[in-house]
């Protein structure tokens, strides 16, 4: 009899146990874990399209541009590692078409002598730039403002030269000699981003020339302005 009273009592006691209801279940493990991508996470990437002019001036009277004619076109993906709180590091990979509209007058002698209704220099870049980024301001997970500082290598994949001419019967004459030989093929320099959210304005500094020194040929300017956007939705 005493046996089956403990019997009895076990299995009511288990049977309880096993009938009560989970109210909250929690993985503490999976609330431990940190997202590691993000826009003001450890590492974010995103592409980008940017426009930009030419400025500055040109080193001799005989390679004059046209300003606000001569634009920057950039799309690209840039990458950025958060090392601190404010503090980044990233890098850049685009493609560039820089396009120079030649002032035509008597003095030119870029790339010769002889004017022309009108006239370009097209050259398309692959670029790579490495960068260092201040963030301003509060920080969350979003861009805000920033500033960043770096420098750039461009690699002259294409040049390209077009004229275009009216001849005496009335007809356009047009001219385009692609693979130019008289082009340095690696180019440098520096850039300046401030940004606000997806919106970046840029300024860059080419150091390299584009002419080899042997060619004797006037460098074009040397400053681009322009402003980029970031394909990335906003937080």
């Amino acid at each position: 009899m005493q046996r089956l009273l403990i019997t009895v009592l076990l299995v009511f006691l288990f049977g309880k146990i096993s009938a009560q209801q989970v109210l909250l279940n929690r993985n503490v493990l999976a609330d431990t874990i940190k997202p590691h991508w993000g826009q003001n996470m450890r590492h974010f990437a995103h592409p980008y399209i940017g426009l930009g002019i030419m400025a500055g001036p040109s080193s001799t009277t005989g390679g004059k541009i046209l300003y606000g004619v001569s634009p920057n076109l950039e799309i690209g993906v840039r990458y950025k590692l958060k090392i601190a709180r404010h503090y980044a590091l990233g890098c850049n990979l685009s493609y560039n078409l820089y396009s120079y509209k030649l002032k035509q007058n008597t003095l030119k002698t870029l790339p010769d002598t002889v004017v022309h209704k009108a006239e370009r220099l097209l050259f398309s870049n692959l670029t790579l730039g490495i960068f260092y980024r201040v963030s301003l301001g509060r920080t969350g997970n979003y861009i805000g403002k920033f500033v960043d500082l770096g420098m750039y290598g461009d690699w002259v994949h294409y040049a390209d030269h077009y004229t275009r001419d009216k001849l005496t019967d009335g007809s356009t004459a047009r001219l385009h000699v692609s693979g130019l030989n008289y082009i340095n093929d690696i180019q440098y320099g520096f850039f300046g981003h401030f940004g606000i959210s997806r919106f970046v304005f840029t300024v860059k500094y080419r150091m390299a020339n584009l002419f080899p020194d042997n060619k004797n040929y006037p460098e074009l300017p040397r400053w681009t302005f322009g402003m980029q956007l970031g394909l990335h939705k906003i937080n």
